[in-house]
Formats: C-alpha cells, sequence, structure tokens
C-alpha cells in the first residue's frame, strides 16, 4: 500500500514506508509526523486456524482488549484496542484468509478506517 493510499483509509498524512521482512512476515511501517511506526500492514504467510487463535489469546494476555470482528464475512478477524481515552487509543484488526493472516494498524484512527484498510489490503492478498 502506498503512504497516500494509507493516508487516505486511516485519516492521518502518513510520509514514508519501511519494509520488514522475516521468513513468512512481511511487515510495512508508515511513519505519521515523528512515529516511523503509526501505521502498519503485516503479512504472514502459512499461517493456521490455531496460529490466527494463539494470535487473539497473546492479544488477551496483552491488555489489548481483542473482540470477534464481523464485518469480514466469513472470515475469522478479531480487533484489538490498546490505550485511553487522555492519550488516544491504537487499533488493529487480524484476519486469517485460508493460509496468510493479515495484520492492519494504526494509531489516532477510528477502527472503521482500520477495517476499511484492512479490506483493501485483503482484496489484494
Amino acid at each position: 500500500m502506498t503512504t497516500a493510499e494509507v493516508s487516505s483509509f486511516l485519516g492521518v498524512k502518513a510520509t514514508k514506508v519501511s519494509t520488514d521482512v522475516n521468513g513468512s512476515v512481511t511487515v510495512c511501517w508508515y511513519r505519521v509526523g515523528a512515529n516511523s511506526q503509526a501505521a502498519y500492514v503485516r503479512i504472514q504467510t502459512g499461517d493456521s486456524r490455531a496460529g490466527f487463535n494463539a494470535d487473539k489469546k497473546a492479544a488477551a494476555t496483552q491488555s489489548e482488549n481483542p473482540k470477534t470482528d464481523l464485518n469480514f464475512g466469513a472470515l475469522p478477524a478479531f480487533s484489538t484496542s490498546l490505550g485511553s481515552a487522555s492519550y488516544g487509543y491504537t487499533f488493529s484488526v487480524t484476519v486469517l484468509k485460508k493460509s496468510t493472516e493479515l495484520v492492519v494498524g494504526g494509531v489516532t484512527s477510528k477502527l472503521s478506517n482500520v477495517e476499511g484498510l484492512t479490506k483493501k489490503v485483503l482484496s489484494l492478498v
């Protein structure tokens, strides 16, 4: 995804993207202001429902408040939120499409915006 697309979906001004590849995992980090990791798109291939469930459990353990997200039809999905009303929230969405797990997140964005970007990326996966 380009910085313009991420900016448009999340309602922020992303200015730079950097990519980290580690085996079956690729993460694109988007800079917003001084935060070089303000938004991200993470794709992991070769995943399974068991791995997805383990990620949801880990999110609960880390106090990220995972909730089943029904906005992705038959695909298993959950959203998380981390933060507070005074400092702002970081939302993320995790979706499993066949053996590919997609995680999209962003600070200072609404959950609905993160879901929209997730749907866009899913259409490319």
